[in-house]
């Protein structure tokens, strides 16, 4: 058996988390979300995703720092980010 690629979604918009992991399990994903940067920090040991998917726009400690948070000594994120807003 395969296994599934794991994808973290982080956003404070609970309609698109949803509509995200919706779509993205039926691609065959394994996933899981956050509604805050803050929860995800407590996903990321356990759930080790392949991805994270990132609102970079979120109150409290926010995209900009969940990235700052998961980077390594030499400043390189440990875990692929896509970045995304739905500011213009």
């Amino acid at each position: 058996m395969v296994e599934r690629k794991r994808i973290l979604i982080v956003d404070d918009d609970d309609h698109l988390l949803v509509i995200l992991k919706d779509y993205l399990v039926f691609e065959g994903f394994n996933v899981q979300t956050a509604g805050s940067a803050e929860k995800a920090l407590e996903k990321l040991d356990r759930f080790q995703p392949n991805l994270v998917v990132l609102d970079i726009g979120m109150p409290g400690m926010g995209g900009l720092g969940f990235l700052r948070r998961i980077v390594d000594a030499r400043g390189k994120p440990r875990y692929p980010v896509l970045v995304f807003s739905a500011r213009s």
